[in-house]
């Protein structure tokens, strides 16, 4: 007996001296969940923030649930983890607070731990699950402990700076805007070592430095974040800032390093990228990955989000964009996708987030789902509304009653919350929405069906540049302007009954771009247009778009030609629409059957016929290749479309459309009609004209001519518009 005593009291002895050696070794730390909302989560989330003790960790974000959801534009149904933005763990050190003031704090039964705003560092993490996170905060030399629930509350907020207030939609001449743009890099197949990685377009920044991406001037604030696909790294991430001089070379301003943890994704706040450091001067960054240590295969995807202080001043800087859902079958008719499943969720997307977001957005959803009764009754469906794990939006649908299911009608409307744009443009490039259904126990429904009614997920404005607009002392527009960005997007996606079943897999899904731009030349306002089209077969095989139409609608009447020039867009490349070799042989074969029936001179009745036989395959060889054109609606509307052929055999799937109008007197014209065969939509979007050549050209170029916002990507200013005046 004193001998098992003695040993259990050295055992206790051991592991009291194993836990004081792991304290000696690393720092005590507690996990605390909290819930973040409202104007807290903008700042948050927007700046980053310390805790008082710790140092500068981020917010960590893990997946709040795993269940089954839908696709809604395939159909499949699988197990996915969601993420609910607005419950993060808080990391604070382990005994009594300190007795700090802090900005905000966070209220624990062992006290208030102060919490401050910071500019520059980590802001926000992703990880697995909250044991991933243990391991991460114990590979940091951390004692990670849990600590349940806590409660953030208002502090005296001291330090803080005054955030710019966002302008209404309809930005007038004068006014200032923020808009959001994006900064984006290639990906990098992450290994141990020192990896600079590069910035997306094909034009370098500057002479003296490889490998930075230009920002801009004017910048109100930068984030950073990464994505680490396939596995983590650990180490560090070096951001450099530069400043672009006017003879082309680059002068280091700043520099800031941030560790790399191995999580899910990350994001990071650029101190040195501010407004005074950017004030009417431009800015680039390099980012240069220090990787210690790699698990798994990863890739790693960086991008950025640039927050712009700009100035209206002509109105042409501004625009409209549009994501547009369209639904349909033959004659009209919306048959359902058939589930057959229990689900929790159902996802909608990608859409896109095009750059120049200005703080105006508005957002709808049109869902109708057909469930199973429970015990012979249909119980209340509750949904919330979740855009990239934010949440803006719930409420309940009352079923009704129909032969054997229970029908729910979700409409949804409302604005566009900033924290998803800015998730969207650090972390994963577009937008996904998720409506969570379930009853009032929080079981999930057993969906039979359910539909998409035509909805825009997402509207508004956009600024059209990251250059200014400022008038030099000539009252003309900076050169710059000349190589504009394609200024209106509209995205389509709907899915097409082609067959006539319920089943998902017997249905077209369709995914159009269009991408409209307006201008003013010495022979009159032109319109170039980019509209890619795709179209997946219920085979699984995917084929260009066939037919596209554009309607635009005028306030003077107008029209215009055949188009100037009309092209299929490759890779770097243009070629021009024309039909397979064969239909070109045919046609030479069919003028010298003509040429002969008329040179024999055959009586009148074989003539008669022969002329009528040749003028229906002359009819069909001219429809067999692909054909761009215009045409009237009425005087005020005008249709461009483009026609691929039935014989077309070109693998391209966007087309280049570029013409001149009969009129200068407008400035503003609307896109009332969009057909990507075979769906639809009527997203009523404006256009700006911008102003003519002799109001713009002048000596001075006030910008480095280094890149134009793209659809997710950047381009040289040079390879995006042919100017063809």
């Amino acid at each position: 007996m004193p001998i098992r005593g003695a040993f259990a009291m050295r055992s206790t002895l051991i592991v009291i001296l194993l836990a004081w050696l792991a304290l000696a070794k690393g720092i005590g730390v507690v996990i605390y969940e909290v819930e973040i909302s409202g104007e807290l989560a903008e700042d948050i989330y927007g700046r980053g923030v310390e805790v008082v003790g710790v140092g500068p960790l981020p917010l960590f974000v893990a997946p709040a649930g795993e269940d089954y959801a839908v696709f809604a534009f395939t159909g499949n149904v699988t197990r996915v983890k969601f993420f609910n933005m607005s419950r993060a763990y808080v990391v604070v050190p382990r005994g009594p607070p300190p007795e700090t003031p802090g900005d905000f704090y966070l209220e624990t039964p062992q006290g208030r731990y102060p919490l401050r705003f910071r500019s520059g560092g980590p802001v926000l993490a992703i990880v697995d699950s909250l044991e991933s996170l243990e391991k991460v905060l114990a590979e940091m030399g951390y004692v990670p402990q849990r600590g349940g629930r806590a409660r953030l509350v208002g502090g005296s907020q001291q330090g803080r700076q005054p955030e710019p207030l966002p302008e209404p939609l309809a930005a007038s001449v004068g006014s200032t805007v923020y808009p959001l743009g994006g900064v984006y890099f290639r990906n990098v197949n992450a290994k141990v070592g020192v990896v600079e990685v590069q910035p997306h377009g094909d034009i370098q920044v500057c002479s003296n430095v490889r490998n930075v991406a230009y920002v801009g001037l004017d910048v109100n604030q930068l984030l950073l974040g990464y994505v680490a696909v396939n596995g983590t790294v650990q180490g560090n991430i070096v951001v450099q800032i530069y400043k672009v001089n006017s003879d082309g070379t680059c002068s280091k301003i700043g520099e800031e390093k941030y560790p790399l943890y191995a999580v899910r994704s990350m994001y990071y706040t650029v101190a040195g990228v501010n407004p005074t450091s950017s004030q009417n001067t431009q800015i680039g960054v390099k980012v240069i990955l220090n990787i210690t240590s790699v698990s798994g295969s990863p890739v790693v995807k960086v991008q950025g989000m640039a927050e712009y202080i700009r100035t209206v001043h002509h109105g042409f800087e501004v625009s409209d964009y549009s994501v547009e859902v369209a639904w349909g079958d033959f004659a009209g008719s919306r048959s359902p996708i058939y589930v057959g499943a229990r689900v929790s969720s159902i996802l909608l997307g990608p859409y896109m987030m095009p750059d120049g977001v200005l703080q105006d957005g508005t957002r709808s959803l049109s869902v109708v789902i057909e469930a199973d009764p429970v015990n012979g009754a249909c119980q209340t469906l509750y949904w919330r509304l979740y855009i990239n794990g934010y949440s803006y939006e719930y409420g309940s649908s009352t079923g009704v009653q129909l032969s054997g299911t229970c029908r729910y009608s979700v409409q949804i409307s409302g604005g566009f919350p900033l924290l998803a744009v800015r998730h969207a443009k650090t972390l994963t490039e577009d937008l996904m929405y998720q409506l969570r259904i379930s009853y009032n126990d929080g079981s999930a429904p057993f969906v039979r069906y359910y539909w998409l009614n035509p909805h825009t997920p997402l509207r508004g404005s956009r600024w059209a540049e990251v250059w200014k607009s400022t008038p030099n002392s000539q009252g003309k527009i900076p050169e710059i302007w000349q190589e504009p960005h394609l200024l209106t997007q509209l995205q389509l996606l709907g899915m097409y009954g082609g067959w006539g079943g319920s089943d998902a897999t017997s249905k077209l899904r369709v995914h159009g771009l269009v991408s409209i731009f307006a201008d003013s030349l010495s022979r009159g306002p032109a319109i170039v247009m980019y509209v890619t089209g795709r179209v997946l077969q219920p085979s699984g095989a995917t084929s260009p778009v066939g037919y596209w139409e554009v309607r635009l609608r005028f306030p003077i009447p107008v029209s215009t030609g055949a188009p100037i020039y009309a092209a299929y867009v490759g890779d770097s490349r243009f070629e021009e629409l024309s039909p397979p070799q064969w239909v070109w042989i045919a046609k030479m074969l069919k003028k010298a059957v003509d040429f002969l029936v008329g040179a024999l001179q055959l009586d009148r009745f074989k003539t008669l016929i022969h002329s009528v036989f040749s003028y229906a395959v002359g009819q069909l060889l001219e429809s067999a290749g692909p054909r761009a054109d215009a045409a009237n609606v009425d005087p005020y509307t005008l249709k461009l479309y483009y026609n691929a052929g039935w014989a077309n055999d070109k693998p391209w799937d966007t087309v280049l459309y570029w013409a001149l109008f009969n009129s200068d007197k407008f400035t503003t014209f609307t896109v009332t009609y969009v057909k990507v065969y075979p769906i639809e939509a009527t997203p009523n979007i404006n256009l700006n004209l911008r102003p003519s050549n002799a109001e713009r050209y002048y000596p001075e170029v006030d910008h480095s001519f280094v890149k134009l916002w793209a659809f997710k990507r950047l381009t040289g200013a040079e390879a995006i518009y042919i100017w063809l005046s």
